[in-house]
């Protein structure tokens, strides 16, 4: 049976359909990446496009000295580089 072709214009959307079995999807590995782990999905090439620096976090500056807010930056951040090294390890530099 072939299916008509289709497009997604979130990530989440296109990467669900995939598991769904309704093709193949191109996305982000931030937003793959837990389903590659637990195998809903698989990486067929070791493919991936530069991001640089794709998310920016803002707030007023007297909530950024709070130091409530450090520690909730700070486990933001750990969990950014956490992906990005399951990214990697998956797709490569």
């Amino acid at each position: 049976e072939v299916l008509a072709p289709l497009t997604y214009s979130v990530s989440g959307m296109a990467i669900d359909a995939a598991i769904r079995g309704r093709g193949i999807s191109l996305g982000q590995g931030f937003f793959a990446i837990d389903s590659i782990k637990r195998h809903d999905l698989v990486a067929p090439f070791k493919i991936a496009l530069p991001m640089p620096f794709p998310y920016f976090i803002c707030w007023k500056r007297a909530v950024a000295d709070s130091p409530a807010t450090r520690q909730f930056l700070d486990w933001l951040i750990g969990e950014a580089e956490q992906t990005g090294r399951d990214i990697k390890a998956v797709f490569g530099d």
